[in-house]
């Protein structure tokens, strides 16, 4: 019964994450959910206790997802330089974001439509980003304002980068990844 409740939960969630994606936040309906799901519109109610409750769950997932990736990436450029490991979870992102489109989406939406909550845990996506330049900045001795900036312009990059493929302006190939870490690395080697 156990697993049976666990495989309801998230497909409960992976409903909210198409829902979220097609409705958008204001328009987010329970309803439709437990509609994709082929169950009541009671039946959420059993696993998530409102529609905030589903929103969060949902951004935990994805964040769940990316923390995957992010901590297998670290561990791969364990023993690599701080810009080696920046370049490399910057990549992992970028793919990340262009694999997951509907993700990207939901991350990207106006924090206004959300609750307190879930605008947090949605924070928490680029914190490993923001953590690892942090670290170098400190490690080379860049000031807060330098440090500042790489943050704003390698977030910039990856979320721009992301937003041209996932519209189909560019084409998410080799050749759009290698231009990007171009970009960043040499962002590192500016002051």
């Amino acid at each position: 019964m156990r697993r049976a409740n666990e495989a309801n939960r998230e497909k409960f969630v992976k409903a909210a994450v198409s829902e979220l994606e097609e409705h958008g936040a204001s328009d987010f309906s329970i309803r439709r959910v437990a509609r994709r799901c082929g169950l009541s519109c009671a039946a959420p109610y059993k696993h998530f206790e409102s529609r905030e409750a589903l929103m969060l769950e949902v951004i935990r997932y994805i964040n769940h997802k990316w923390d995957a990736i992010r901590n297998d990436t670290v561990q791969a450029y364990e023993k690599a330089s701080p810009k080696e490991k920046i370049v490399a979870v910057c990549m992992a992102y970028l793919t990340f974001l262009c694999t997951y489109p509907e993700y990207q989406t939901i991350l990207f939406m106006n924090d206004r439509l959300f609750p307190v909550e879930v605008v947090e845990e949605k924070g928490r996506l680029s914190t490993a980003i923001d953590g690892l330049i942090s670290e170098y900045c400190q490690s080379v001795a860049m000031p807060d304002e330098v440090r500042a900036r790489k943050q704003y312009v390698i977030c910039s990059l990856l979320c721009g980068t992301a937003m041209m493929v996932n519209s189909g302006a560019i084409p998410f190939e080799s050749q759009t990844i290698a231009r990007m870490k171009t970009h960043i690395e040499r962002e590192f080697e500016l002051a």
